[in-house]
């Protein structure tokens, strides 16, 4: 069991150190809130119950991007190898050391992570936080701590988050079989209860919100700026059912427009449990910051303040991590499935596609995820902000529907430039070898 559990972490070492950069991100990201936490309690009296306002704020969205991605991505990585255990077992090992050699791997390149990722953002998250809290009205002038219990406590957290993805994931490793892994049925594509009950209970907290915003006006309307973000979590825990629908409806109208896109969008539609990660982290990392953004202005316009669309640096201080963690999450599950997508480019030369047009069909592949991502963000947000303000009207004659369009342009074309670069970069790279070496891509 541990030689394969060495031989293992060796051999697929690509994937455990991009499973590893996960989880350095997610620490990254993770040391903006704990530095806001360490700078509150230092601060104390009023000031202090500012900052830790601001900072359960930043905690919600920081564990959205938990749960959307960090644990998503870990999920897909195991996921994506369910043939290599499936061999495993055949080979002798038994279900249970499967299982253990699985939660072993991921717990041990998570940790490196959280280390790694800890460690490296000691310097910057003080700074940062020091930067985000000069808009804040009474907090210009606050300086910032990041200490050892702080970095322990972030380390914690994603390491706490692995454990809990991991035993999840390793018990579906363990009951990997040969012939499931070939087979055309997949049981994964009906959303599990605890994703429906997630989801439902996201819902219903975003509607109570929702109906008792005119009443909360009088004192700022904060929850506005989180009935959007709210709705984005239970969107990307919505799963392929829902993300398959979507993806076969706006894409009906292209099918015929060329072989090529006929041969994306058949692509795209068969792996879309496979590609749930990619959309889940591509909704966290364009939804949450242009949810929060439109209730934010939305809210300014109900008070008769200014809604120019500018993004104040308290704003940026919230979004950073769970932006930064999405971005990075959604571009390297798209890496996790390279081989599967080589093998594929090569198929598709075996029955006389020509190389480039193999390039295309991973591009508009990727597009056609991104494209249904940015889809349901565009929805969630024009209803939220449409309903926020409609509510808003009984209590403001002034309140407008403020949808983000600036910051959901400008995330969705970063977004769209990196998948399509993770996805086609493998294909093209791969032309250097031979055909049948592709055919049989690890």
């Amino acid at each position: 069991m541990w030689k394969i559990l060495a031989s293992d972490l060796t051999w697929a070492w690509r994937v455990w150190v991009s499973t590893a950069l996960v989880a350095a991100t997610a620490a990254a990201a993770g040391s903006v809130p704990a530095a806001l936490v360490e700078t509150g309690i230092g601060v104390g009296g009023l000031r202090g119950l500012g900052i830790l306002s601001i900072a359960s704020t930043a905690i919600v969205f920081t564990t959205i991007a938990f749960v959307g991605v960090l644990a998503q991505v870990l999920r897909s990585t195991v996921r994506s190898r369910r043939a290599t255990f499936a061999l495993w077992q055949l080979a002798g090992l038994l279900p249970g050391q499967t299982f253990a050699v699985v939660f072993i791997q991921i717990m041990i390149t998570a940790a490196a992570g959280a280390a790694l990722g800890t460690v490296a953002s000691a310097p910057f998250a003080a700074p940062l936080v020091e930067y985000g809290l000069t808009g804040a009205s009474g907090l210009g002038n606050v300086e910032a701590n990041y200490g050892g219990l702080s970095l322990l406590a972030v380390g914690a957290a994603v390491v706490v988050v692995a454990a809990i993805s991991a035993a999840s994931a390793s018990r579906d490793a363990s009951r990997s079989r040969l012939v499931s892994t070939v087979s055309s049925t997949d049981r994964a594509l009906r959303p599990s209860k605890v994703r429906l009950v997630a989801g439902f209970a996201l819902v219903a907290l975003s509607v109570a919100m929702l109906s008792s915003l005119p009443a909360s006006l009088k004192s700022g309307g904060g929850q506005a700026l989180l009935i959007g973000p709210i709705l984005i979590a239970a969107t990307a825990s919505a799963g392929s059912p829902i993300f398959g629908i979507v993806t076969r409806l706006w894409t009906a109208a292209f099918r015929s427009s060329s072989t090529t896109v006929y041969i994306a969008r058949s692509a795209a539609l068969a792996n879309v449990k496979s590609d749930s990660t990619v959309l889940s982290a591509l909704i966290v990392a364009i939804g949450l910051p242009t949810a929060f953004i439109s209730g934010e202005l939305t809210i300014r316009t109900a008070l008769s303040r200014s809604a120019d669309g500018r993004v104040d640096a308290a704003a940026l201080l919230l979004l950073f991590g769970p932006v930064l963690l999405g971005v990075v999450g959604s571009t390297l599950a798209v890496y996790f499935s390279a081989a599967q997508r080589v093998r594929a480019s090569a198929q598709l030369e075996v029955a006389g596609v020509s190389p480039r047009a193999t390039v295309v069909v991973a591009a508009v592949e990727a597009i056609m995820k991104w494209g249904t991502a940015t889809l349901l963000v565009t929805a969630v947000v024009a209803i939220t902000a449409s309903a926020e303000s409609l509510l808003l009207r009984q209590v403001s004659a002034t309140v407008v529907p403020k949808f983000g369009a600036m910051v959901l342009g400008i995330l969705a074309l970063l977004c769209l430039a990196l998948i399509v670069t993770a996805s086609s970069l493998p294909v093209i790279l791969s032309r250097r070898r031979e055909l049948p070496a592709r055919l049989s891509a690890p």
